[in-house]
């Protein structure tokens, strides 16, 4: 799914990330963005709009 959605220049996001393997595996395979437990728990916004902006994220597509 990731290969035919990268063909159609579409970016990948997985959600649910809970664990390191999973979070490897998704970046082996080139998932664009990750999210979930494995980063940070569900948040207000106010909250998630003091995170630093270090999330990984390709600003080519």
């Amino acid at each position: 799914m990731i290969t035919i959605a990268h063909h159609l220049d579409m970016i990948v996001v997985a959600e649910g990330i809970k664990t390191r393997e999973q979070q490897e595996d998704l970046a082996r395979r080139h998932c664009d963005i990750l999210q979930g437990y494995l980063f940070a728990r569900p948040m207000p916004l106010a909250e998630l709009k003091k995170l630093p902006d270090f999330l990984p994220v390709n600003p080519a597509k």
